[in-house]
């Protein structure tokens, strides 16, 4: 059986009830999922297979504060682009899943574009095998520090990974109109707007044509969807954000704009949260000691330091947002 919406549903809702353990080997990973497993009834290990050549300080110290002896999160030596779930009785895999998705935000809620795949029972047992094999080259997140990883590297490049902690570079998003204006019932203030399907926090980040033109790195273009699956047209991707302050938000990217100088492909116009887009519109107000469903004003903005939040990419589906003074 082949799998290609609802992946969050197969990993996290159809799983064997009578399974104690699961084990899960992802190229890439997000915080959010590996902190819902907690909550699962079943022991669980992650194992972050390309953490050698993906070592960002932001995320680590994010898994580290996740991780329990319950709900492990590994580094392994062998590195591993693999996407590999095998859930366990005993030792004894029941059902095992292998594809292209991250164990993600980013992986798992991408309709259309990941894919698991439901392995034959009698193959289950290959699976773990080749997962024990990494896994015995792992070892817990909490015995690494991030300078831990970086020897070979030069002073500049350490200087840039520890203070920056970005590679492809950060793009500045303004919460300002271009007229320099604070927008009423838009952006901050979209929940202020007379729409009758938003709540009064509803709140989204504008991704402007000169960011995508400086950063394309950053933004992924639009993909369509198949005919007759949504009025929308097209798939909204889900990430994973990191803040400054150590929160941890899903967010998706939404609308539609062409962007000429990049071969007319569509990009996303502006960033909301996930599931629900009060979150960040709470979020942002906590920080400004704004009064919930009370409107933002460009004056809270000045007097708290900045118009901009900074967004850079970690990985795959994991970015860092800053709303630094």
């Amino acid at each position: 059986m082949l799998y290609y919406k609802d992946l969050k549903t197969q990993v996290f809702d159809r799983y064997p009830r009578d399974a104690d353990e699961v084990k899960i080997l992802s190229g890439f990973v997000g915080p959010v999922p590996i902190a819902e497993l907690a909550d699962l009834p079943i022991k669980s290990t992650v194992i972050y297979g390309l953490f050698k050549e993906n070592r960002k300080r932001s995320l680590h110290e994010e898994l580290v504060k996740i991780h329990t002896e319950n709900s492990s999160i590994l580094y392994p030596e062998i590195l591993s682009h693999s996407k590999c779930y095998v859930w366990l009785k005993d030792n004894v895999p029941l059902r095992a899943l292998v594809g292209s998705a991250n164990f993600s935000s980013n992986g798992l809620n991408s309709d259309y574009r990941e894919t698991l795949f439901e392995v034959d029972e009698r193959q289950s047992s290959f699976i773990n095998s080749y997962i024990d094999i990494i896994l015995q080259s792992a070892k817990p997140c909490t015995e690494f520090t991030i300078d831990d990883r970086f020897e070979e590297t030069t002073a500049e490049q350490r200087r840039r990974e520890l203070e920056a902690d970005y590679v492809q570079g950060i793009a500045k998003l303004s919460l300002l109109q271009n007229n320099g204006d604070m927008p009423l019932r838009s952006g901050l203030n979209w929940g202020m707007s007379e729409e009758s399907h938003v709540r009064p926090n509803d709140a989204y980040i504008a991704i402007r044509k000169d960011v995508i033109r400086m950063h394309p790195e950053l933004f992924m273009p639009r993909h369509e969807l198949p005919p007759g699956e949504t009025s929308r047209g097209n798939l909204d991707e889900v990430v994973e954000l990191i803040w400054d302050d150590g929160e941890i938000m899903q967010a998706r990217f939404e609308g539609t704009q062409i962007i000429a100088e990049l071969g007319n492909q569509k990009y996303p116009k502006q960033l909301a949260s996930f599931p629900n887009k009060d979150i960040l519109g709470g979020y942002i107000r906590r920080r400004l000691s704004v009064a919930s469903e009370t409107p933002v004003t460009k004056q809270d903005l000045l007097s708290y330091g900045t118009t901009n939040i900074e967004l850079s990419l970690l990985q795959e589906g994991v970015y860092t947002a800053s709303f630094k003074p």
